[in-house]
């Protein structure tokens, strides 16, 4: 069975949906050489337009919904992490902070 990614090109298209068509095919283990599928508005009429974009997914990988994180908690992390360079890899200081970070990721 082929399962395939559409997103439909139209006066309501966004960016964010895009970026979800993007992010499904990502996380479904589609490489970047892969090539997206333009689908004409009438078939053999390519002249009248683009209907969608649709790109066939990788059936073995498990499909996750991409993660984002707030500026401040990226900077937060950020520091976070910062410790543990300063530290030359010592996490010792930071490792409660860490299991919090880490707990919170596989949490979401």
């Amino acid at each position: 069975m082929t399962l395939r990614a559409r997103v439909d090109v139209g006066d309501s298209l966004t960016f964010g949906d895009l970026y979800q068509f993007v992010d499904l095919a990502r996380a479904s283990g589609v490489s970047a050489e892969t090539q997206v599928v333009q689908v004409p508005v009438r078939e053999g009429e390519p002249d009248l337009g683009i209907d969608c974009f649709e790109v066939e997914l990788a059936t073995s990988a498990r499909i996750e919904q991409a993660r984002t994180l707030a500026a401040a908690d990226t900077r937060a992390l950020a520091a976070v992490l910062d410790a543990v360079v300063q530290a030359e890899g010592d996490a010792r200081n930071v490792l409660n902070d860490l299991q919090a970070w880490r707990d919170r990721l596989v949490s979401t």
